[in-house]
C-alpha cells in the first residue's frame, strides 16, 4: 500500500482533467486512510478492529463459511444435514 501511495504521488495532479483529479483525490484519501491504520495493533492493515472479540470477525463469523466451502463433511449422516441451495 505504501509503495502504491508513493507511485500515486508521482502523478502530476495539475495536468489531470477535473474527473481524473476527483479519481486521484479519492484514491489518495483511501490510501492515506489505510496507511494510517497500520499503527493500530488490532485487525490487519486497512481494517482496524478495536476489540479483540467481535461479532464482525473471527470464528463466530467465518467457521460456517469455512466448513461449507473448504472443509466439507463427507459422512452420509452429515450430508443430509448439509445446506443445499
Amino acid at each position: 500500500m505504501r509503495a502504491a501511495r508513493t507511485e500515486l504521488a508521482k502523478l502530476d495532479r495539475s495536468a489531470m482533467t477535473a474527473q481524473d483529479a476527483i479519481y486521484y483525490d479519492t484514491i489518495e484519501a483511501n490510501f492515506d486512510s489505510v496507511i494510517r491504520t497500520y499503527s493500530i495493533p488490532y485487525g490487519q492493515g486497512g481494517w482496524p478492529q478495536v476489540y479483540r472479540v467481535s461479532q464482525a470477525n473471527g470464528a463466530y463469523l467465518n467457521t460456517a463459511d469455512f466448513l461449507d466451502t473448504q472443509h466439507t463433511i463427507k459422512t452420509r449422516r452429515m450430508r443430509r444435514l448439509t445446506y443445499r441451495a
